[in-house]
């Protein structure tokens, strides 16, 4: 997955990087750690880019450099102050109620991508209920089918899908997310995690202890919940118990 998401797209928006990194430019050197996947070193250096602070569009890369990256304090420093100032509030609330007509293709596309890594942040950090609200929130359309830079269905599907589980108080909750039809093309893409819920919302506990344990193998391998994965694989039994 990761090979065909944010890092394969890494690799492809840095084939110049050979050339930019001949230069002196703080870009260029970050180009540079960039392609020889020294990912921790690009997210130190992100913060000496001045076209950062004029090009908004850069904010996207930093989102994708530091997924990339090792999930420590640095890291998640890097992602909170960018999200601060590049992840515009107001699209973002249009966003999620779904009163975007006014936007451009351009605004959706940007503002889909941070809220994305804006909720992974959320679940690196344990914060469920925070995740859960902005998974559900982000809407397919904006992305189309050309998201790879940091993002896909299924990662939204899968990721959202654990974080309702996780925490909700109600079957109506599992319900709701089972025909969300916004969420429905994020769930097609995530199998797995639509059969836990089916599974979970139809009151079948073995079969769910099953899919769980399915899902806890593909989860220990995941880079991005892994540190997570005994504490959500809990949560979810917890309520599975109900």
């Amino acid at each position: 997955l990761i090979e065909q998401g944010w890092a394969g797209k890494v690799r492809k928006a840095i084939q110049k990087a050979e050339a930019i990194a001949a230069g002196t430019s703080e870009l260029g050197r970050l180009r540079y750690k960039e392609m020889h996947r020294d990912f921790d070193g690009a997210v130190k250096a992100w913060k000496h880019v001045p076209e950062l602070q004029t090009d908004p569009t850069l904010a996207v890369e930093v989102m994708r450099t530091c997924l990339c990256a090792t999930h420590d304090d640095n890291m998640e420093k890097m992602m909170e102050k960018t999200l601060r100032k590049h992840l515009d509030k107001d699209i973002a609330a249009k966003l999620k109620d779904g009163s975007c007509s006014d936007l451009s293709h351009t605004e959706l596309k940007q503002t889909t991508l941070l809220s994305f890594a804006s909720a992974m942040l959320y679940l690196i950090r344990g914060k469920y209920d925070d995740a859960r609200d902005t998974f559900l929130a982000i809407g397919s359309r904006a992305l189309g089918t050309d998201f790879s830079d940091i993002v896909t269905h299924s990662d939204i599907g899968m990721y959202g899908t654990l974080c309702v589980l996780a925490t909700f108080q109600g079957a109506g909750e599992v319900h709701k997310l089972l025909y969300n039809r916004s969420f429905a093309p994020f769930l097609r893409k995530a199998p797995q995690a639509r059969e836990l819920a089916a599974e979970l919302y139809a009151g079948n506990y073995s079969r769910v202890l099953e899919v769980m344990t399915g899902l806890d193998l593909r989860l220990h391998l995941d880079v991005f919940v892994s540190a997570r994965r005994l504490e959500l694989m809990g949560l979810i039994h917890v309520n599975a118990q109900r």
